[in-house]
């Protein structure tokens, strides 16, 4: 009796497992694929989605794969920077769950608090400014972090998925919109945006 018991519960364990991961999948648009045949038509998506495309930037063909080689787990949070060669030092609590989006939120907060930031945090030779990054909205070059900021914040966008992380991009945004004179925030879109075509 008690094996049989034992056997219906993993049975049933294993169905909601299934039943949450699809719904889930369905909920968040995730696992969606990146078939878009132009910049245009990818800026038009993610505009349907409240994001300001003037912060997306994109690595480009020579900076990919070297860009999203170097990405140390999954996170929407890449760092944030005092200059092209000069980031914070991401903190215990957040390198214990890089994908926590309470845990991201809480970081930035901490880091804008800091008046001025603590020398021990920054962390030297982590050049963002190897890789060649361009503007999705006019493929313009990017030219680096702005020194006369006191911070500029990097995040991912990871377009498989989808809208799962969108609350944590507003949140983010917000956060910048209220230290706009101290805070550059962009987004970096992890999608080979660098094969598309303009129109």
């Amino acid at each position: 009796m008690k094996i049989k018991s034992v056997i219906f519960l993993v049975a049933t364990l294993g169905m909601c497992a299934f039943s949450c991961k699809t719904i889930l999948l369905k909920k968040f648009n995730a696992n969606q694929k990146f078939n878009f045949k132009t910049k245009e038509a990818y800026v038009e998506y993610l505009k349907a989605n409240k994001f300001d495309t003037e912060m997306f930037i994109y690595p480009d063909s020579a900076s990919y794969l070297r860009f999203i080689g170097n990405i140390e787990s999954a996170t929407v949070y890449y760092n944030s920077f005092v200059s092209d060669s000069i980031s914070i030092k991401k903190s215990e609590f957040l390198k214990d769950n890089e994908s926590c989006t309470g845990r991201i939120s809480i970081e930035i907060e901490k880091i804008l608090a800091m008046q001025p930031l603590v020398d021990t945090l920054l962390v030297l030779n982590t050049n963002i400014s190897t890789n060649t990054f361009f503007y999705l909205n006019d493929n313009a070059a990017f030219k680096g972090v702005n020194t006369d900021k006191k911070l500029s914040i990097f995040l991912l966008h990871i377009y498989e998925t989808g809208t799962y992380y969108n609350k944590l991009y507003r949140e983010i945004e917000k956060v910048q919109q209220e230290n706009k004179r101290d805070v550059d925030l962009y987004i970096i879109s992890l999608a080979p945006v660098y094969w598309l075509k303009n129109k």
